[in-house]
């Protein structure tokens, strides 16, 4: 079976984004599965988190391949072996612990400079008609694509950590995933930047689809789905979520009545304290550590069966 490909996206930064992708993939390798972690924010905060901030510095400095490598390769014409970027036995899993089963390519801080470069490239093709225009936009938004269908029997799940932004980089995501995760918090803005993220989406699903029809294979595409929302941040008051919080919860819900996780993640300390350590939460020995860890552990289990069953929400 190929693996089940996730962009976890947002319009906003500081919601959580890279807590929930690290997670995700960390609790699904607690269940067995081989999952690849892919880094395409420039803030590099999901490699950090993965293997630490010196260790990662220094693989970069001392010239580690990095996601960036693959979009080079594509821009000068040359195929890129993902495997060559893939960095094995380097994910934390607890102090003097790592998974075997998690890998990892590492963002670079110039990543974000690939999308302007995207946007200018313009790749050979043998025809110079509405044909040639229509297979440059194609390979435009098929880089990433291209690099992970070459290792999609290798793992379970592959999930992107993308950039705050719906540039070329995360649209080049969105078209390699079978799915798309949003995580939230419970404020005003967030809320009404979701309508726009979703139809974004369509419109890009509608845009790829029609390149492909143009060109005589529309069958190779499966448009990217809705897996659900996440909220992040949630207060609890006896018991449950604050009322602020519960009302922000209902109103999602009343949208989107099959689109918002039955779980969410609720404030603590055990995730900041196991990440200035660069490890997952499942790690922690602060005091209600177990309050977040079961927390993920719930929305980690929703989010293998939203994106296991068939169907879009």
């Amino acid at each position: 079976m190929p693996a089940i490909t996730t962009s976890v996206i947002t319009r906003k930064g500081g919601v959580g984004k890279t807590t929930l992708t690290h997670h995700i993939g960390t609790g699904l390798a607690r269940r067995g599965k081989r999952i690849l972690l892919i880094d395409l924010d420039t803030q590099s905060n999901l490699s950090i988190l993965c293997i630490g901030h010196d260790p990662y510095h220094q693989l970069v400095a001392n010239g580690t391949p990095t996601i960036r490598t693959a979009f080079d390769s594509a821009l000068q014409g040359h195929r890129c072996d993902p495997r060559e970027l893939i960095l094995k036995g380097r994910v934390n899993a607890a102090k003097g612990r790592i998974y075997n089963n998690v890998d990892l390519i590492l963002a670079h801080k110039k990543i974000g400079d690939m999308s302007n470069s995207l946007a200018a490239w313009r790749p050979d093709t043998t025809e110079h008609s509405h044909d040639g225009s229509a297979r440059q936009e194609l390979s435009r938004l098929s880089v990433l694509k291209r690099l992970i269908d070459q290792v999609q029997q290798d793992y379970d799940f592959i999930l992107f950590d993308c950039p705050a932004d719906l540039n070329l980089i995360t649209r080049n995501a969105l078209i390699a995933s079978n799915f798309y995760l949003v995580p939230i918090t419970p404020e005003y803005l967030p809320l009404v930047g979701l309508n726009e993220i979703r139809n974004d989406i369509e419109t890009l699903n509608r845009k790829y689809w029609g390149l492909l029809t143009y060109l005589g294979f529309p069958e190779s595409f499966t448009p990217t789905r809705f897996a659900g929302l996440v909220f992040n941040r949630i207060n609890l008051h006896n018991g449950g979520p604050k009322q602020l919080h519960q009302h922000a919860i209902d109103l999602m819900r009343t949208q989107l009545p099959k689109g918002v996780f039955e779980n969410y993640l609720i404030n603590g300390d055990a995730i900041p304290h196991a990440a200035y350590d660069h490890l997952p939460v499942w790690s922690s020995t602060v005091y209600n550590a177990n309050k977040q860890i079961d927390a993920m552990t719930n929305i980690t289990q929703e989010f293998m069966l939203r994106v296991t069953k068939e169907g879009s929400l």
